[in-house]
C-alpha cells in the first residue's frame, strides 16, 4: 500500500491539475493514515476544481481566514485533541464543529456557482449561527481589533429575541404567510435539509459600500424590504441574518474597514414576529459601533439598501 501511495504522489506531483490523480491518491491516503488538513485541502481544490466560481478562486484562503478569524476573537473553542474541529456551543447546548473545507467545497452546485458569478466581490463566510446574537455582540464587543474604537453594538430589539423564538429566519415574504423559522427549529433540523448543522455557510457582497444605484427604483424612489426581498428571490440571492452581519463585523475589526458607514442593510434573512419588522444594520463613524435596529418591510425613510448573498447547502 505505501508503495502504491508513494506512486499515486508521483503522478500527483507530475500532474497538480489532474482531478483523477488527486482523487485516487486522496482516497489511497485515506485508507492509510490520512493527510495533513492543508494537503488534503489542496487536493480538493484540484478534485472540485469544476464547481469553484471563476471569481471565487481564492476559496481556500478565504476559509482559512474565516477559520482563523473565529479562533482569534474567540467565538470557536478549541478541543484538547488536535484532531478534532473546533466548535461553537448552541443555544440548545450541544457542540457544532466548525464546517470543513470538503463540506464546503462539495456543497457548491452549479446554480451555487452561477449565482455567485453574479456577486462582485465575493466573500466567503463561515457564520456561527447556533450561538445566542447576545453572546456573539458580548464577544465581539470584549475584542480589540483595527477599527478606532470597539464600543458595544447599540441595538433597538432584544437580542434574546432568537432564544425566544421572536426572530424568523428564511422567511419567503413580509406579507401574510410569511413563513420562515425560529433558530431553535433550524438547529433541529437533520442533515440531508442542514448539511452545516449551527453554521451558515455564505458567499456575501463584500463592497465596504453598498451600491447607491440599487437602492432606488423606477420614479426615483427608495425600494423597500418587500421590493428587496422579491428582486433576491429572482436572482437567487439571500438576504443576511444578524449572525452573518456580526460575522461581517469580525472581518471589519480585522480590516479596520467598517461596513455600511453610508447606509442602512436590510438583514433580509430575518423577521422580528412581535414588532412586524425587519431588522436592519449600520455604521455609527460619530460612536465607533455597529448600530442594529428595525423597521416596517414597507418603510423606505432610513433609504436603506441591503447586501446580497448565497447561502449554500440552502432548501430552495
Amino acid at each position: 500500500m505505501d508503495a502504491d501511495r508513494r506512486d499515486l504522489e508521483r503522478a500527483v506531483r507530475a500532474s497538480p491539475n489532474d482531478p483523477r490523480a488527486a482523487r485516487a491518491y486522496l482516497r489511497a491516503s485515506d485508507r492509510v493514515s490520512g493527510l495533513a488538513e492543508a494537503e488534503r485541502n489542496q487536493l480538493l481544490m484540484v478534485i472540485h476544481a469544476d464547481r469553484i466560481p471563476e471569481n471565487l478562486q481564492d476559496i481556500l484562503p478565504q476559509y482559512e481566514r474565516n477559520r482563523n478569524r473565529l479562533q482569534r476573537f474567540g467565538i470557536v473553542t478549541i478541543p484538547e485533541n488536535p484532531r478534532e474541529l473546533p466548535f461553537i456551543t448552541g443555544i440548545d447546548g450541544k457542540p457544532y464543529p466548525v464546517p470543513t473545507f470538503e463540506q464546503v467545497i462539495t456543497q457548491l452546485s452549479s446554480e451555487d456557482k452561477r449565482v455567485i458569478e453574479t456577486i462582485n466581490p465575493p466573500k466567503l463566510l463561515l457564520s456561527p449561527f447556533a450561538r445566542s446574537n447576545q453572546e456573539l455582540c458580548q464577544q465581539l464587543t470584549s475584542q480589540t481589533g483595527s477599527l478606532p474604537q470597539q464600543n458595544p453594538l447599540n441595538s433597538s430589539w432584544d437580542q434574546n429575541a432568537d432564544r425566544t423564538g421572536d426572530l424568523l429566519y428564511h422567511v419567503k415574504q413580509f406579507k401574510g404567510k410569511i413563513g420562515g423559522m425560529t433558530k431553535e427549529q433550524i438547529l433541529a433540523l437533520t442533515a440531508d435539509k442542514n448539511p452545516f448543522p449551527g453554521w451558515n455557510v455564505l458567499v456575501v457582497d463584500g463592497k465596504p459600500e453598498i451600491d447607491q444605484t440599487t437602492i432606488v427604483k423606477e420614479g426615483g424612489w427608495y425600494k423597500n424590504a418587500h421590493e428587496f426581498l422579491k428582486e433576491y428571490q429572482d436572482k437567487g440571492w439571500d438576504g443576511l441574518t444578524p449572525e452573518d452581519l456580526l460575522t461581517l463585523d469580525m472581518l471589519a475589526m480585522e480590516t479596520g474597514t467598517p461596513f455600511d458607514q453610508q447606509t442602512w442593510c436590510w438583514l433580509l434573512g430575518s423577521y422580528l414576529k412581535s414588532a412586524r419588522a425587519v431588522p436592519l444594520a449600520g455604521w455609527s463613524g460619530v460612536n465607533a459601533q455597529v448600530r442594529l435596529r428595525e423597521d416596517d418591510p414597507e418603510s423606505a425613510w432610513y433609504y436603506p439598501g441591503s447586501r446580497g448573498a448565497r447561502r449554500l447547502g440552502l432548501g430552495r
